[in-house]
């Protein structure tokens, strides 16, 4: 009789590092569902790295100084990056910096910038944020998010395993 394998038969248990080990217990506790029936869940932080991130303010100006030159000669551009922002902030994923605020709290500017792509049939501009941009201490925003296990199987796995029958069903499951 044929035997077909399971996932459950090819992976052992599996031996995270430290950090794999608290970040998938942070998945754990804190993935979450919305009411559309979204996943939710919270930024795995490393509260360390977050709390001595160092400034970035500059670089995000001159970032966002650009994007308004670019917008200035492209109203359309201007439009939609507009109506992006307003509704990110309207959602609560934003929040406004008050420069003289005493003493200042510690914050990290997201720069962003625009992809403009006109063959788009959905959204032809798309707001891209640079998480990976350094601050004056050298880290990112990149740098303060714990990196989780890898959970999905080596594709050398998944492609040698495909060889092994005459017929292979493959799906774009959504």
């Amino acid at each position: 009789m044929e035997r077909f394998w399971t996932i459950e038969e090819e992976t052992s248990s599996p031996s995270y590092s430290v950090e794999e080990a608290a970040c998938e217990a942070h998945f754990q506790q804190t993935v979450s569902r919305n009411q559309q029936g979204r996943y939710i869940v919270r930024l795995p932080v490393k509260p360390d790295v977050l709390t001595s991130l160092g400034d970035n303010r500059r670089t995000a100006v001159r970032r966002f100084r650009m994007i308004q030159q670019r917008m200035g000669t492209d109203p359309q551009l201007r439009i939609q990056y507009v109506d992006f922002m307003n509704e990110y902030h309207a959602l609560g994923h934003m929040q406004k910096v008050d420069d003289y605020e005493t003493p200042p709290k510690p914050c990290y500017h997201l720069p962003h910038h625009a992809v403009v792509r006109e063959e788009s049939t959905t959204t032809k501009v798309r707001v891209v944020f640079d998480a990976s941009c350094k601050t004056s201490q050298g880290r990112s925003l990149n740098d303060a998010l714990m990196v989780g296990p890898i959970v999905q199987e080596e594709m050398r796995s998944i492609i040698m395993r495909s060889r092994t029958r005459r017929i292979m069903l493959v799906a774009d499951a959504k």
